[in-house]
Order: C-alpha cells, then structure tokens, then sequence
C-alpha cells in the first residue's frame, strides 16, 4: 500500500475514529475504568493517536499518600 492508499484508507475512517473518541467518553463519565480500559484495549492498534488527547484528560489524579 503506498502513502496514497494509506491517506484515502484515514479519511474513510474519520467518522469511525470520531465515533470511538465518543463512547470513550461515555464509558469513562458513566461506566468503570474496566470498561474504559477494553474500549481503549480494542480501539489501540487503528486509533491510539486520536485517542491520545482525550485518555490524558480522563486519567485520574494519583491519591495522595498519607
């Protein structure tokens, strides 16, 4: 596959990718990190870049110690 199938190949699943990064959301507002961690698990190999942003804004602060 040369770099022009590859780039024709990423806009056709644009609106897939947008679709993941939205149940991602989903699933960390109203379900466990369990679910949140299969969804990313699944999604990983076609989307990790998209994602990228949004798994930093959903990650939990570490407890303090003590």
């Amino acid at each position: 596959m040369d770099t022009y199938d590859s780039l024709e190949l990423a806009r056709e699943f644009k609106p897939l990718r947008k679709i993941l990064g939205f149940v991602l959301v989903v699933a960390a507002i109203f379900f466990n990190d369990e679910l949140v961690s299969f969804i990313i698990a699944i999604s990983q190999e076609h989307t990790a870049n998209i994602l990228e942003p949004f798994l930093e804004t959903l990650t939990p602060a570490p407890a303090p110690a003590g």
